[in-house]
Order: C-alpha cells, then structure tokens, then sequence
C-alpha cells in the first residue's frame, strides 16, 4: 500500500485562478489520487514510430472520427462519442480537479468505461474519477501547474518514482494531451475535434450539460470571424506557441483536422492536414 502524504506543511494556499477549485483541495485530490496504487508516468518515454490520433470533443470530431488512425487518445468526453460510434481509444485523458458537484467535471466524461481503454487520470483530479475507473487500467500522471502548485514537490520522500510533470503550456485537455504524448515517445500526431469555437450555436459535438448558461463571443481570425468561449479563445491564444515547441523545436509531426478557430489557426500556419488555408 502507498505510503499516505500530507501537504499541511506546504506554503500557503492561494485559490487557482478560475476560483473554483483551491490549491488545498487539489493537494488533498494528489494525495488521495497516490494512495489508490496505480502506477504513475515516472520518465520520459522512447521515441517510437506509432502515429497517435488525439481526440478533443469539438463539434468537427463528428466529421473526422472515421478518418482516425494509429493509437486513439481520447480527451474528456471524446471518450463517450467514440465509444458511442464504435471507436475504443487507447487512450483516455482527463485532468481537471473539480468534483461531481461540476457540470462537465471528469468524473462526467466516464458514462461507461471499456476494459481496453487506458485511464490516464492526473493527480488532481477528484477521487469521484478514480472511483469511476477503479476496475480499469489506469495510470497516473501528474501535471507542471508551475511553482505556486508544485505537485512533483509535494510527492518527495513518499515514495513516487515519477521525475516527470507534463508540462503546461496550454490549459486545454488537448494541448496537454499533445504534450503528454510527446513525453510518453509520441513523434507523429493528429488531432481531432479541436476547434476552439462553436458550430451552430454548439460548443461541443453534443450539448453537454457543462455548455449551458456558457458565455459566447465573436472573434476575427485572419479574415473569419467566430463564435467561441472565452476559455476556449484562451486556448486559441496558447496554440501558436504550443505548435512552436512541438513541431519547430522539439521536430514533431503534428497535423490538424477539421474545421473552426484553431484549425484555421493551424491552416494559416501550415499545420492543417489540408493546404494552408483551406481548411
């Protein structure tokens, strides 16, 4: 059994800046997280030659699903419509810490679970998701939220092998995920389901009850105009940088799909799998 941690001794806690979640719930959510047992991602994975295709749930996932290949990585509810579309990923990534009492929280994006899948579930996330998957392949990763949440620090002298936090240079599930995957040996990717902006009024392949009462606002793109959230633009904003360091920096082969604010990003860049500007 896992040797239990305390965080009691830790610098002060300061609220995370959305407000909803403080830093000692997501402490308590680490240690509750490694006292589970499941193994954790403690180093930096071989290269290896597997395309991986990363799954966000934007609305355009419902037009590329079909065109997925390699290991499948699903993020948050992508989980669900693949499933629901007899697709079973590799993969499944969750990471935020709220709880059940949440619209949308993780615990949410595991209607059901597949035998086949594995659960890549961050330390912070609330024990409701460790309890959904419990029965499940599941492995812990633990999340670089910077030096005013310092969870590799928090894990000293417990135990934990892990020397390795994903690194955080975006706060969406699929820029996470894209990091993640180049840490675990991922070289070659494709992304789904990423949009960054609305479809007809909806922000996600379904209305999910975490979209209701959301906040929309237009923004101009290099000639487009788009309907999305201000998280999401946030994430928009993250892109560039994120798409630096993995494809010109670190020589990555990443490449987009579908269509709306990031993907038309992607396509003024080059990064689109279709012509620059064409998606």
């Amino acid at each position: 059994m896992a040797k239990v941690i305390s965080p009691s001794k830790q610098k002060p806690w300061e609220p995370i800046p959305d407000g909803i979640v403080t830093n000692v719930r997501i402490a308590q959510n680490v240690v509750a997280a490694y006292n589970t047992g499941h193994p954790e991602f403690c180093e930096y994975g071989q290269p290896r030659e597997e395309v991986v295709s990363i799954c966000g749930s934007g609305p355009s996932l419902a037009d590329t699903y079909k065109s997925l290949r390699g290991d499948i990585w699903a993020c948050n509810d992508a989980h669900n419509f693949l499933l629901d579309h007899g697709v079973v990923p590799k993969y499944a990534m969750v990471w935020d810490p709220q709880g059940p009492e949440v619209p949308g929280c993780p615990a949410y994006c595991f209607r059901e679970t597949h035998p086949d899948v594995t659960y890549l579930i961050a330390s912070m996330c609330d024990p409701a998701v460790f309890e959904k998957v419990k029965n499940n392949k599941v492995l812990i990763w633990h999340p670089d939220l910077g030096e005013t949440v310092p969870i590799l620090d928090w894990l000293k002298g417990c135990g934990s092998k892990a020397r390795v936090a994903v690194g955080g240079m975006t706060s969406g599930a699929v820029g996470r995920s894209m990091q993640f995957a180049y840490e675990m040996g991922y070289r070659k990717m494709e992304v789904h389901g990423t949009d960054g902006s609305t479809r007809n009024g909806y922000i996600h392949f379904d209305e999910l009850e975490c979209d209701r009462n959301q906040e929309i606002i237009d923004a101009k793109c290099f000639g487009r105009q788009f309907f999305t959230t201000p998280q999401m633009y946030r994430q928009a904003q993250e892109f560039p940088p994120l798409m630096e360091g993995l494809v010109n920096v670190n020589k990555a082969d990443v490449r987009i799909h579908g269509d709306g604010l990031i993907p038309w990003v992607a396509a003024v860049f080059g990064w689109h799998v279709n012509s620059p500007r064409a998606a």
